[in-house]
């Protein structure tokens, strides 16, 4: 089974490491992955990472038993929570226009979860046209993009000269000022454009934080900008003959001499895109597709988690007409273990009914047949 699997990194982790991991194991760059891929065992870790700190001085069998114990808590409260998590995915991805301000949709802003396939879609046909490129053309670009990956980190191995730190050193400082760029330029943008026209009075003081927010990062970002220089300078004048002479431009594109070989070097010449602009091309195609499946793939777990409430439900009153046991048994073994068992099928009531309510303002399958079986 693990010979077929893939290692992936979540998409923020990703953009701490160098190019050709961003898209190697991009979890996006996946068929079938949907877009929440990477985003739940991000979470796992950072729950559970806290319980690993506060446990390590226990034990070794009591820190078994507690890390069991949390594992299982926590997959019960996903359980619990699947209505809410599975609704707020899939109106992630339909984008429904009518909708009404909640501090769910608050938090959605904030944490820029208002992507969708038309927001994609509309992305992806301005690149394709600034670019002069065509939908047909992004599978041969795909292909060139992993196969210059590939020979870039195989020309990466065992390599520990003092050049090679300095070029760590400068990719790193590259990664930095691309995160603060992005940060910056997308700063309470999002929220800003949704909801000026109902809370006029926040909007001006989101735009005030803004500013003192922007201001900040931007000396962060000419503090990476001098480092940057300043290594150009040591790098250009002891390695000259090696890569040539590095210019500012080519820090701000972050592609570096050496990243492409020889033949890499004819072919970019004479192609009109950039690497960086093939990448934001394929990602974007890519997370168009993501987008796509997630409605499939929300609607798909959606019908299976009725069916598992269903299910559970179902065995339940089987077991209490098999062993035709009552709350009236004079056994009170007998008569507990019926009266929580009936607690437990009216709870999976509550939990079907409030699923059904969920899905249904979202989705227009018709859940409730699932349930008449």
């Amino acid at each position: 089974m693990t010979s077929k699997m893939k290692g992936i990194l979540p998409r923020m982790h990703a953009k701490a490491h160098h190019w050709p991991c961003q898209i190697l194991y991009n979890p996006h760059w996946q068929k079938e992955a949907g877009l929440a891929v990477g985003e739940e065992h991000e979470q796992v870790f950072s729950k559970l990472s806290l319980y690993g700190y506060v446990t390590k001085h226990m034990s070794k069998a009591n820190r078994t038993d507690l890390l069991s114990a949390a594992i299982l808590y926590w997959n019960w409260g996903k359980i619990e929570r699947m209505p809410s998590i599975l609704s707020k995915r899939l109106k992630k991805g339909i984008n429904k226009k009518k909708w009404c301000i909640t501090f769910y949709m608050l938090f959605l802003f904030f944490g820029k979860a208002s992507k969708c396939v038309a927001v994609y879609n509309d992305k992806l046909t301005s690149l394709l046209n600034s670019n002069q490129c065509n939908i047909e053309d992004l599978p041969e670009i795909l292909k060139e993009l992993k196969a210059k990956a590939l020979a870039n980190l195989g020309s990466r191995q065992n390599r520990k000269t003092p050049i090679d730190k300095l070029k760590r050193n400068l990719e790193g400082l590259f990664i930095h000022m691309k995160n603060v760029s992005i940060f910056i330029s997308t700063q309470a943008d999002d929220l800003k454009k949704n909801l000026t026209y109902y809370f006029p009075q926040l909007i001006v003081k989101l735009q005030l934080d803004s500013c003192k927010t922007r201001t900040k990062f931007r000396g962060v970002l000419t503090k990476i900008k001098g480092k940057a220089v300043k290594l150009l300078s040591v790098i250009n004048s002891k390695y000259r003959a090696i890569h040539g002479i590095i210019s500012m431009e080519d820090f701000e594109k972050g592609i570096f001499p050496w990243d492409l070989n020889s033949e890499d070097d004819s072919e970019n010449e004479s192609s009109i895109l950039s690497l960086s602009q093939k990448y934001e091309l394929v990602d974007t195609w890519m997370l168009l597709q993501r987008a796509e499946e997630e409605i499939k793939l929300c609607k798909m777990e959606m019908k299976e988690y009725i069916l598992y409430l269903d299910s559970a439900r179902s065995s339940l009153n089987r077991n209490l007409i098999d062993q035709n046991i009552s709350c009236e048994e004079t056994n009170q073994f007998i008569a507990g273990k019926a009266i929580l068992m009936r607690c437990e099928i009216a709870r999976l009531d509550v939990k079907i009914q409030e699923s059904l309510e969920k899905f249904q303002l979202y989705s227009e399958d018709d859940f409730i047949r699932l349930t008449q079986c």
